[in-house]
């Protein structure tokens, strides 16, 4: 298994980012808010690169005291979407297992990127990007920044999110919080 700290330096070099976010996660409140231990890699990810989108297709925004400290309550409404499909292939958060969204999509036909929570080690919840609209859902069992990297990298093997060429593969989004 690949450390957090390296897969987050892979990432770093592969999207070409210098620097530090000036939005800095909360874990303490966001997990406390949870009720559950986030993946570390997510989380060091969170302290090293901004919010932003990966790829043109995937928009990333870490829960800080500045915007929202509960992935629950910045994806309230998706939650609750899923909740309302009668025929979902997995339990929803906070039931365990349960999807737990980290991520919006920008792909057409693409929705969420979820986490599939369990009892065990949070490090080892595989990731699930869902396009709703079509019932169509797909199971990486990698971590959240694992993903990033294959999809900015083109090597992400998905029906559902794919890498838009003319996008750069990160462009941070910090800026519009300081204006």
């Amino acid at each position: 298994m690949v450390t957090s700290s390296k897969v987050v330096d892979e990432l770093v070099v592969a999207v070409g980012w210098l620097g530090r976010p000036r939005l800095a996660p909360d874990w303490k409140i966001t997990e406390g808010a949870l009720g559950l231990t986030l993946p570390d890699d997510y989380k060091r990810l969170g302290e090293t690169i901004p919010v932003g989108s990966y790829g043109g297709v995937v928009d990333l925004q870490p829960p800080s005291p500045q915007t929202c400290v509960d992935l629950r309550v910045m994806f309230a409404r998706a939650l609750d979407i899923l909740r309302s499909i009668r025929k979902l292939p997995y339990p929803v958060y906070p039931d365990v297992p349960g999807l737990l969204p980290w991520a919006r999509c920008r792909a057409e036909g693409a929705g969420m990127l979820f986490w599939l929570t369990d009892g065990g080690d949070p490090n080892d919840w595989p990731v699930v990007p869902s396009a709703i609209n079509n019932d169509r859902w797909e199971e990486f069992d990698v971590g959240a920044v694992e993903f990033l990297l294959a999809l900015v990298t083109d090597e992400l093997p998905s029906e559902i999110l794919r890498r838009r060429d003319y996008k750069p593969k990160f462009a941070s989004d910090e800026d519009l919080f300081f204006e």
